[in-house]
């Protein structure tokens, strides 16, 4: 019978009522679209800052290869306390990279899709969080998961229906296959002049904007820099 397009639209209004927070925390966690980069110091309380920013990046940086030391160092066969303390630490770890991972795909929506097509942002959104609970709930051999799993699953499902509905990559691909028809030369030109005024233009503060987020391990801010920057040098956008 063909594609059922109430369907869609009802399921559309649902994700957008379930995208709507997830950016919206996401988005608050970046360090960039609060305070953007500062390129000037003035003063010696900016200066303080900068060096209690330093200090805390290094003491958190030492505290995690501490963690790491300890979730590496071999337990004793009989010390069950020991194990499960171990098991505790990797369960944090793979929780700390989890939400990294999850902030990096979400500040890739929020630089590369247009804010004209909220619908395909949403359904990207949803689909991004709706693959990691996947992967946060994929002991189903646990009661307290099985559930969470299955949900994780529909949602999942109807999440990338919304993105094949309203996601457009038309302009995507006619930019790659204009790049790729090395006979029309023109075509480079074009793209070294937009690549040229990116440069000058955006890639200083982008790349700062970048830097600082590995830095402080704000996967957002990578990833929104980042996609920001890709959809300048390729002059589109979702």
């Amino acid at each position: 019978k063909g594609i059922n397009v109430d369907r869609i639209i009802e399921q559309n209004a649902k994700h957008h009522t379930i995208a709507g927070p997830i950016m919206q925390k996401a988005v608050a966690s970046s360090h960039y679209l609060k305070y953007g980069i500062r390129k000037a110091k003035q003063g010696d309380a900016d200066k303080k800052d900068d060096e209690e920013d330093s200090e805390g990046t290094k003491k958190a940086d030492e505290g995690e290869e501490g963690l790491l030391d300890e979730v590496e160092a071999p337990c004793p066969e009989d010390d069950e306390e020991c194990i499960q303390a171990k098991q505790e630490l990797q369960e944090v770890e793979q929780t700390k990279f989890s939400e990294y991972s999850r902030k990096l795909f979400l500040g890739i929506i929020k630089g590369f899709v247009s804010s004209f097509n909220q619908n395909c942002a949403v359904g990207l959104t949803t689909s991004v969080n709706s693959f990691f609970d996947i992967i946060d709930n994929l002991a189903v051999y646990n009661p307290t998961k099985t559930a969470k799993f299955q949900i994780s699953s529909v949602n999942f499902t109807e999440a990338t229906n919304q993105v094949y509905a309203y996601c457009d990559v038309n302009q995507l691909t006619k930019q790659f296959t204009m790049l790729s028809d090395y006979e029309n030369f023109e075509n480079y030109f074009v793209f070294a002049s937009r690549i040229g005024g990116t440069l000058v233009n955006t890639y200083p503060e982008m790349m700062t904007c970048i830097n600082d987020g590995q830095r402080k391990s704000n996967g957002f801010d990578v990833g929104y820099c980042g996609s920001t920057l890709a959809s300048t040098f390729l002059d589109t956008s979702f």
